[in-house]
């Protein structure tokens, strides 16, 4: 069985990936943490902003629109640093 990394730990270590530019590697981590937290806004915010960064705004808008409806209540939705 793969291993997953914490919740915390994956975090972190998609910023990582995002901050070294290793885009695939951050997206293939976070739709994994995504997989077991569906609205977790961070998660969601995290893959807007790799999508943006591979250039791709439409799919970035779509990450976004999913952060919102997720948080549909709460806070400002964050364009940097996640």
């Amino acid at each position: 069985a793969e291993r997953f990394p914490s919740q915390s730990g994956g975090l972190a270590l998609v910023r990582a990936y995002l901050a070294t530019e290793e885009l695939e590697e951050a997206a293939t981590l976070a739709q994994r943490l995504l997989a077991r937290d569906q609205r977790n806004i961070t998660i969601l915010g995290l893959l807007a902003r790799i999508t943006l960064g591979q250039g791709d705004g439409e799919a970035a808008l779509e990450w976004y629109e999913r952060m919102r409806r997720a948080n549909p209540e709460g806070g400002d939705a964050v364009l940097g640093p996640a």
